[in-house]
């Protein structure tokens, strides 16, 4: 969730930071607008975590970490506005699910729970139960796309950022 965070944080922080405007004032070039990401700095990790693998195209920044803390907990990435990523990763249950069938949007149930994201940058197999995608940019936007989880598209998901 982390690395989604920063994936989406650089276009995102243009979205966050335009100041109030009227629609047809926002531009297409978005080179003028001013960004300056701070790194962010891992907290001492015990001698036995193997090294998080970081891509060298996205790398993790105090901003994007702060965003998505933030996304993590709010509905707009669904559809419908009625889910977060906490809907289903509850912080009191290690960013797990305790039901058999984890509830997507429109309150269907899905295929699997959804499993806990403690420490989930540091897995290496694959990600999801089947290890269908193997980094968490990939796993963030399948679950936002999945009709089952939050069944938005990304263009409408980019849409619903510029008007919020």
């Amino acid at each position: 969730m982390i690395r989604f965070v920063t994936y989406f944080a650089a276009l995102l922080a243009v979205f966050l930071l335009l100041p109030a405007c009227e629609r047809e004032e926002i531009v297409d070039d978005l080179s003028s607008i001013p960004y300056d990401p701070k790194a962010y700095v891992m907290p001492e990790l015990p001698y036995f975590f193997p090294e998080m693998p970081i891509p060298e195209d996205n790398p993790m920044t105090a901003e994007g970490v702060a965003l998505g803390r933030y996304l993590f907990y709010d509905p707009i990435l669904s559809a419908d506005s009625s889910i977060s990523c906490a809907s289903c990763h509850r912080i009191d249950r290690a960013f797990a699910d305790d039901q058999n069938f984890s509830t997507g949007i429109g309150g269907q149930q899905t295929m699997r729970n959804a499993p806990s994201l403690a420490n989930v940058g540091f897995y290496q197999n694959g990600l999801f139960w089947d290890g269908r995608v193997k980094t968490l940019e990939e796993l963030a936007l399948h679950t936002i796309e999945d009709s089952q989880f939050m069944a938005h598209s990304l263009e409408e998901l980019l849409e619903a950022f510029r008007e919020h």
